[in-house]
């Protein structure tokens, strides 16, 4: 984590240090705080957008939040129209939603 926190400090517009450090704090269920990161990364305006939005969505769906992760993996999708998992994802949230 300290790297990723030299590298911030370095270019505090390094999408990549922000993602790193947001799948830290996902991996250690710190869903909170891996979410603040991920937005970060968005802001800074780089990174791979699909990965960074995937990122999110399920870092929301770990915090119950599945209104806002059903629209950021609608976004990811349109950024990646074929993409599988996100498809599948987004039918097990609806199917979720549904049983609530």
């Amino acid at each position: 984590m300290q790297d990723h926190d030299k590298a911030i400090n370095i270019s505090p517009n390094l999408a990549r240090a922000y993602i790193n450090r947001g799948n830290v704090y996902y991996h250690t269920h710190e869903y909170e705080a891996a979410l603040a990161e991920f937005e970060k990364a968005i802001s800074a305006g780089g990174g791979p957008a699909v990965t960074l939005l995937s990122n999110k969505a399920l870092t929301l769906i770990r915090l119950q939040r599945l209104t806002e992760a059903k629209l950021t993996l609608e976004l990811a999708l349109l950024k990646a129209p074929e993409s599988r998992k996100i498809k599948g994802w987004i039918q097990d949230l609806v199917s979720v939603t549904k049983r609530q």
